[in-house]
């Protein structure tokens, strides 16, 4: 199922901005036409490792998803990623990947933590993601927290979301922690959308997280 659709004009040229799989943004162009069918994206959209490969197939570059996990980007999104430019015959290079990430730093790991695991269980909480958190390992957490969504308990929703699942997926507690994983990614992405987690936090808060990115990685 096509989730969202959205038109913008680019330098004069026609782009389409695709949100598929509830998981990635493809950034489309008539610079290069494709004869992609509308039952190949079908086919694509339920899984997260077949809309990345789409996307190399099709699109001139992709956002991932803030709760794509370091080791999935690696074992998956690369691999099916390489597969989707082959078969369009395109070289790496023609394509532009940027992955996001929810980042809290600070001296307090334990805090940083919990401020993000309400951003990570949001996700987490739809079943349309069930998928891909079975994948990396947390299919148990996710079923919970669609359990606790469903009953709209916040207490379950925070307890169905373990550390480990929100240390998996975003970068928290030292800058050297966090710089040396965007470090290790690096090899693989042309570039980085860093940003707070935000539910259930403040204005101030999420605008502290924001200045100590920028203090962290843009200064």
């Amino acid at each position: 199922m096509l989730e969202t659709f959205g038109v913008a004009l680019r330098f004069g040229t026609f782009a389409l901005s695709l949100s598929i799989s509830s998981s990635i943004t493809l950034i489309l162009s008539k610079a290069r036409p494709a004869d992609t069918t509308a039952a190949d994206i079908a086919e694509a959209v339920p899984s997260p490792a077949g809309a990345v490969r789409l996307a190399g197939d099709i699109a001139d570059g992709l956002v991932g998803h803030t709760i794509w996990s370091d080791q999935w980007i690696v074992d998956r999104v690369m691999p099916n990623l390489a597969k989707g430019l082959a078969k369009a015959g395109r070289q790496r290079q023609s394509f532009d990947l940027n992955l996001g990430r929810f980042v809290a730093l600070g001296p307090d790991k334990r805090q940083c933590i919990e401020d993000t695991r309400q951003s990570i269980a949001f996700y987490a909480s739809f079943a349309q993601y069930e998928r891909y958190f079975t994948e990396i390992g947390f299919g148990a957490e996710a079923r919970a927290l669609c359990q606790a969504a469903q009953a709209k308990d916040e207490r379950a929703l925070r307890r169905a979301c373990s550390d480990a699942m929100v240390e998996q997926i975003a970068l928290v507690g030292s800058i050297d922690e966090a710089r040396a994983r965007v470090n290790r990614l690096a090899a693989v992405t042309d570039s980085f959308s860093l940003a707070a987690p935000f539910h259930g936090l403040s204005p101030e808060q999420i605008g502290e997280y924001n200045r100590r990115i920028a203090e962290a990685f843009y200064q």
